[in-house]
């Protein structure tokens, strides 16, 4: 992260908590311990807990408070991106191949052993891939390449034999899920 940017946040952040004081020496403090987070990841640390936390404390460790931010941010991303993967299983199935909103399920699936062997998981597989998922995905969110689709059995055995096949179904916005109802029915 650049550290004008922190330096920008930071004036946000002091000016909506009037009773926190950070001299210089504190904010280089904190910039160091903090530089490795990117500026998307930060700038959404310090949204969260200007939109979240009621009042800050002078003894408040800052450092660490960005930080439980960021965790508590990607638990729910990481759980919205289970959730979308496994609703695609029921709606898309292993036949069609699937194309996600969220690029970085891609690789955790791809990385898991592929869309067709995510859709065979068993009931008692599910809490074990769930966790597994988990914790791929938090690695994989970070990344800037990711595969375009996961592809399923009829896209798989079609472009092994030269034949074309049908597009991904696309999994994740409020554009595509009329294309999700069409392929579930």
């Amino acid at each position: 992260m650049d550290k004008e940017f922190f330096g920008k946040q930071m004036v946000e952040f002091l000016a909506i908590f009037k009773n926190y004081k950070a001299d210089d020496s504190t904010l280089e403090i904190y910039y160091q311990r903090l530089k490795e987070i990117s500026e998307s990841d930060f700038q959404q640390g310090i949204n969260s807990i200007i939109n979240n936390v009621t009042s800050i404390y002078p003894d408040t460790n800052f450092v660490s408070l960005v930080r439980d931010q960021l965790r508590e941010d990607m638990k729910d991303t990481v759980m919205t991106a289970w959730e979308k993967a496994f609703k695609a299983i029921g709606l898309v199935g292993a036949y069609n191949s699937v194309k996600f909103d969220d690029p970085a399920i891609h690789s955790t699936i791809d990385l898991m052993g592929g869309w067709v062997l995510f859709c065979a998981m068993t009931d008692d597989e599910i809490k074990w891939k769930q966790k597994e998922f988990a914790d791929i995905y938090r690695g994989m969110h970070k990344k800037s390449s990711h595969s375009m689709l996961l592809q399923g059995k009829v896209e798989q055995n079609n472009s092994a034999k030269g034949y074309e096949f049908e597009e991904p179904v696309s999994v994740g916005n409020e554009k595509n899920r009329v294309k999700l109802l069409k392929y579930s029915t």
